[in-house]
């Protein structure tokens, strides 16, 4: 199995990911749906040294994340 690595720049959703709080059925539900994933480990990039456009964030601006290299490759720190 491939390893994979996952980064959020949210210390809070990353929080809801690995704990098991009782969370309400939107997270709850969200939360788990990401723990079935096998293989992968997620981990938290700060703010300050994520790139102003990061892999995570192509998706969320309407940008077309099949061409761009970015996505597929992730930033080059």
């Amino acid at each position: 199995m491939t390893q994979q690595f996952c980064w959020l720049d949210s210390s809070v959703a990353l929080h809801w990911i690995h704990g098991n709080g009782d969370y309400k059925q939107f997270v709850a539900n969200r939360a788990e749906k990401i723990r079935q994933h096998n293989g992968v480990e997620w981990r938290h990039v700060n703010a300050d040294e994520n790139p102003e456009e990061s892999p995570a964030d192509l998706a969320s601006r309407g940008g077309s994340v099949g061409e761009k290299d970015l996505w597929w490759n992730g930033p080059m720190l």
